[in-house]
């Protein structure tokens, strides 16, 4: 009540569309209903480290449960204090531009 909506929860209809790795946890734990109860329930993948001149990044793409704009995100690690991300890059983009860049052969 006052606060603001988490349109990213399946309480809201925010649903994940896609996920680069769930070996550990399920994506879809992260747009639970309810706070976080122990390591599974969040996007955990499988251990990797980076190494010189190979890039590597793990991805989860969310449906939000309408359409808003986005003014913050907050992100839960409770339970990776230790097995976190060192950065986190948040983007988004229309129904509308999604559509397009679909049908766009040419579209990066």
């Amino acid at each position: 009540p006052g606060g603001i909506p988490n349109v990213a929860s399946a309480l809201a209809g925010a649903r994940v569309v896609y996920a680069s790795n769930e070996h550990y946890g399920p994506a879809h734990a992260v747009v639970a209903g309810h706070p976080p109860l122990g390591m599974f329930d969040g996007f955990e993948t499988r251990r990797s480290r980076p190494r010189p001149g190979v890039p590597h990044f793990e991805e989860v793409r969310i449906r939000l449960g309408r359409p808003v704009a986005v003014r913050g995100v907050g992100l839960d690690m409770t339970y990776f204090v230790n097995n976190n991300p060192f950065e986190v890059e948040v983007l988004g983009a229309t129904a509308e531009s999604v559509a397009a860049t679909a049908s766009d052969p040419d579209a990066p």
